[in-house]
């Protein structure tokens, strides 16, 4: 069998440019091609893509190398890129970004993270409604199969979509890198780069309003003036859109406290990622929707107790392993980061539970599932 791959959005190792998805693509594609040893590969690459992160894939195996040309965006992604998968003569091509080219006929997988887009359009910027509105309905409807990382995206799909068949949609969840210890050395590295000398709380996702972060500055500024203790607030991660409103309220609850006790430090690498985790008190994510929420995952894989919502994705997959709290509820949120820095026993409880439930979320089974649903007919 002949499968192409799009990865014109896979995480660029040598660049760290690449969040969520970007970074669910290189895992994926890094275990099906160790995972299935028959087939033969093609694998599709934006033409910036460093030389490391190819280099990083053809540790497991050898694959053909097309480079995609992203010269005039429309005809480049949805026009030229087709006639490129074309010309391979694939018998399956993996579109795991969500979308494929408007223009591309032919068997396809399409892999669904989340349609927020739909539920929520107020999240997002208005320049993405050709996407919304003919490419991602496109590709609903042309895809001979379609895989969601979560039961809440095959649920909102089948709603929007209504023609589609429940027969023709699996749910494959994520999977998660195993954590290492990185040394000490490494560790005070990290921490000085980012002056963190006190106790901390970990927000780690991109800068946007789904991920509700001024009811978490909210909340954490209650705590904080309230108990008076040196634990600050490390907000990490890229930013995305409508952020401003979020520069605001940290900056307006800093001046309330008198202090930088909220602080933002940017996007991290995979490495900074785990060893903020690994030293964090506890890990708070009080998106108001995920379409998986791989980060609540990757704290508890490396040891660290969460709080999440109770919405979505996070709340589909996560049950007693993390305390899970309504978004929309700052108190309750506070109420929330009290109990988990006030009792010890409690927090244990989540770290062991938790890093014992993300160690069942592994690549190869996510790419086993995915290479076994291509090949049923």
């Amino acid at each position: 069998m002949k499968i192409g791959i799009d990865c014109r959005q896979i995480y660029d190792i040598e660049k760290n440019i690449g969040a969520g998805i970007p970074r669910y693509i290189f895992h994926l594609v890094k275990n099906i091609l160790s995972q299935d040893k028959q087939s033969d590969f093609v694998l599709f690459f934006d033409e910036k893509i460093s030389q490391q992160t190819i280099d990083s894939l053809k540790v497991e195996r050898n694959f053909k190398i097309i480079k995609v040309k992203n010269q005039v965006p429309f005809f480049s992604a949805h026009f030229f890129f087709t006639l490129q998968v074309w010309r391979e003569f694939l018998d399956w091509t993996i579109f795991p970004s969500g979308s494929m080219p408007f223009f591309y006929l032919g068997k396809s997988l399409l892999i669904i993270h989340d349609l927020i887009i739909y539920t929520q359009p107020h999240w997002f910027p208005n320049k993405q409604w050709f996407s919304k509105l003919l490419v991602v309905p496109a590709s609903v409807t042309k895809a001979s199969k379609i895989v969601t990382i979560s039961e809440a995206t095959k649920k909102t799909l089948l709603y929007l979509f209504k023609f589609r068949q429940d027969k023709d949609i699996r749910v494959i969840y994520s999977g998660i890198t195993p954590t290492r210890d990185y040394g000490q050395l490494a560790v005070e590295e990290v921490m000085k780069e980012h002056r963190i000398t006190k106790p901390f709380l970990l927000f780690v996702g991109t800068i946007e309003p789904r991920k509700n972060l001024n009811c978490l500055i909210n909340a954490f500024y209650q705590y904080k003036k309230e108990t008076k203790t040196e634990i600050e607030l490390i907000i990490a991660g890229a930013k995305g859109w409508k952020y401003k409103n979020f520069f605001n309220r940290l900056n307006e609850k800093n001046q309330l406290l008198g202090t930088e006790a909220i602080r933002y430090i940017g996007k991290v690498s995979d490495k900074e990622r785990n060893i903020l985790m690994q030293k964090a008190e506890c890990f708070v994510f009080p998106s108001y929707f995920e379409g998986f929420g791989l980060p609540v995952l990757e704290a508890m894989i490396n040891s660290c107790p969460v709080i999440t919502s109770n919405t979505g994705a996070t709340g589909e997959i996560i049950t007693d392993q993390a305390i899970k709290i309504d978004p929309k509820d700052s108190i309750e949120l506070y109420l929330a980061i009290k109990k988990i820095l006030q009792d010890k026993k409690l927090r244990e409880d989540l770290i062991e539970k938790g890093s014992q439930y993300a160690k069942t979320f592994t690549w190869d089974k996510t790419a086993d599932q995915i290479l076994e649903f291509i090949k049923i007919p």
